[in-house]
């Protein structure tokens, strides 16, 4: 089994491996399936390209880069304060916004960039998790009213 240290740190760099995609990926699948998603869902795709259509891949980069150092930050914090609670909180948080992914490549049946990256590091949070409890590392408690 891994150290619980390098599966901690594990976290930042799925964030990335799994933002890579988007950012890469995102603003040409947007453009390509504008219509599409208008169609099927009007009132929501509208909605969606208009904040989308104010963002520039730049300007979304710098907002994963912020993110990333927060994350990072954090993951510090625990792995070297033993915040193993925090954690997991912090990975839930994530597998929430991963299964949205999935979520919504489901409701639009179809791929959309994230969603193989989601479904990746999904399955390493689903573990991290996991393996934190079998080492009897979390109170359950304070995960839920964090």
């Amino acid at each position: 089994m891994m150290h619980i240290d390098s599966l901690m740190w594990l976290l930042p760099i799925t964030f990335m491996f799994h933002d890579f995609e988007e950012i890469i990926f995102l603003p040409l699948w947007l453009k390509k399936n504008k219509d599409y998603i208008i169609n099927k869902y009007p009132r929501i795709g509208k909605r969606i390209f208009l904040r989308f259509e104010r963002v520039s891949s730049a300007s979304f980069a710098i907002a994963v880069f912020e993110e990333f150092l927060i994350l990072s930050g954090l993951t510090f914090l625990c792995v070297e304060y033993n915040y193993y609670s925090f954690f997991a909180v912090l990975t839930i948080v994530y597998l929430i916004h991963v299964i949205g992914h999935i979520i919504q490549s489901l409701a639009l049946k179809k791929y959309i960039p994230a969603v193989g990256t989601a479904i990746l590091t999904g399955i390493y949070n689903v573990y991290t998790i996991y393996i934190l409890n079998v080492l009897d590392y979390l109170n359950w408690k304070f995960i839920l009213v964090t």
